[in-house]
């Protein structure tokens, strides 16, 4: 590791590997697993019998943990977690004005106030659905994830890139324009999200997709897709997301990307004239 950074933080995904626990103890750098989309799946994947690293506290290296409930917690949106090794971590968070006119203010939040309901309801959520609940649900979706990630080894023109060791088959292609398959799935109701560098595109699966039916849907029209994709003259590279992601890619200097996204939420944020 090159160590001309000021205060550098290791952030690895969900999976965290012990190399990275050993650099971080080695050079004394904060190690947080960012298991925000997986963070109610990994936990009861060793009981289900899947095999996944020590990717928690149990690894000395890491320092802090984050984790979206609302996402395979199926709690409300805004009651995420973090999680730290130690109270002096947590510290970091804390937000104090000891010297403010209106009297000693303390947050362990920058957010400030927050209102109580989200929490609540998160939690009635979890004793809800229960250890054994989340337990099932894990199986069902990891299952399924493998059997797509084994449909799309089997189709012409398409690898995996990446290993859907969880919930997400990210695949590309090197013989056709990936995001031309995305095009053509998502009229068809899928909903798969681009990828770039490498040029790529992934479902997540959720437990609506956990079921036979549903993979062997999903299967089938990825092949046809494909293979029409494939047999097309331009091999898919006029397709509105391969032109945008192509044009992006030709411009050298990425700010101009970025004034390319803020005219688009501009436009989100633009009101009609008051007259």
């Amino acid at each position: 590791m090159q160590m001309g950074v000021e205060n550098p933080v290791i952030v690895c995904s969900e999976t965290a590997h012990a190399a990275f626990d050993k650099l971080g103890m080695k050079y004394s750098v904060p190690v947080h697993v960012d298991a925000c989309l997986g963070g109610f799946l990994i936990p009861f994947m060793d009981e289900c019998g899947f095999d996944i690293p020590v990717f928690d506290f149990r690894n000395e290296g890491v320092t802090s943990i984050s984790c979206d409930t609302h996402k395979y917690g199926c709690t409300p949106k805004g009651s995420s977690i973090v999680m730290y090794r130690s109270k002096e971590l947590l510290h970091y968070q804390y937000f104090s004005v000891p010297e403010w006119t209106g009297g000693i203010y303390a947050t362990p939040t920058i957010c400030g106030s927050r209102a109580g309901a989200n929490s609540a309801a998160a939690w009635a959520t979890l004793l809800s659905f229960g250890k054994k609940e989340y337990r099932r649900r894990c199986h069902e979706i990891i299952s399924h994830t493998r059997k797509i990630a084994t449909g799309v080894r089997q189709i012409p023109g398409l690898e995996l890139h990446g290993s859907p060791d969880v919930s997400v088959v990210a695949f590309k292609s090197s013989v056709f324009n990936i995001y031309a398959v995305s095009d053509k799935m998502n009229k068809r109701g899928w909903n798969l999200n681009t990828l770039q560098n490498p040029n790529a595109i992934h479902i997540c699966l959720t437990y609506n997709h956990a079921s036979q039916d549903v993979v062997d849907a999903f299967l089938r029209d990825l092949e046809e897709v494909a293979d029409e994709v494939n047999r097309s003259s331009d091999k898919g590279n006029k397709s509105s997301t391969a032109a945008l992601y192509g044009m992006a890619a030709q411009i050298p200097d990425k700010s101009l990307v970025d004034e390319m996204t803020y005219e688009f939420l501009d436009a989100c944020y633009a009101k009609p004239p008051l007259h």
